[in-house]
C-alpha cells in the first residue's frame, strides 16, 4: 500500500525561501509508491500567508499532482497534523512542529542544512 507523504503549508515554501526542490528531495529519501497529499487545512493556511511566492506554491502543487486531503477538521494545523495515521510522513518546516511529531513517533521529513532535506 502506499505510504502517504503529507505537507505543512510552511514545507511548500522551502523552494522559494531555502531553494530546496522538496519533490526531488521526497523522491530520494521516500521508498516508492508514495501519494503526496496536503490536507484541506494546511492549504488554507497556505493561502492567509502573506507571501509573494504563496500563488506559486499553490502552482507548484498542482504541477506535481499533490491532491487535497479532505479531512473537514478545523482549528490549527499543527494540532490536526499530529492526528494523522503515524504511517504518514509528515513534512514540515516547523521546528517545534517536528520536535513533538517525532516524539510521538512520526516520520517527519524537514530541512537540513540549505538545500537538503532529511527523515526523521
Amino acid at each position: 500500500m502506499p505510504k502517504k507523504v503529507v505537507f505543512d503549508a510552511n514545507f511548500l515554501l522551502l523552494p522559494f525561501t531555502l531553494g530546496i526542490d522538496v519533490y526531488s528531495e521526497i523522491e530520494r529519501l521516500v521508498e516508492k509508491p508514495y501519494h503526496l497529499l496536503i490536507p484541506d487545512y494546511c492549504l488554507e493556511e497556505l493561502k492567509k500567508i502573506r507571501e509573494t511566492f504563496v500563488p506559486a506554491a499553490i502552482l507548484l502543487l498542482k504541477n506535481k499532482g499533490v491532491k487535497i486531503m479532505k479531512t473537514g477538521l478545523q482549528g490549527h494545523a499543527d494540532q490536526n497534523l499530529s492526528r494523522q495515521d503515524k504511517e504518514n510522513v509528515i513534512c514540515t518546516s516547523d521546528k517545534e512542529l517536528k520536535k513533538s511529531l517525532v516524539k510521538k513517533g512520526f516520520k517527519v521529513i524537514s530541512p537540513r542544512g540549505n538545500k537538503k532535506l532529511e527523515v526523521r
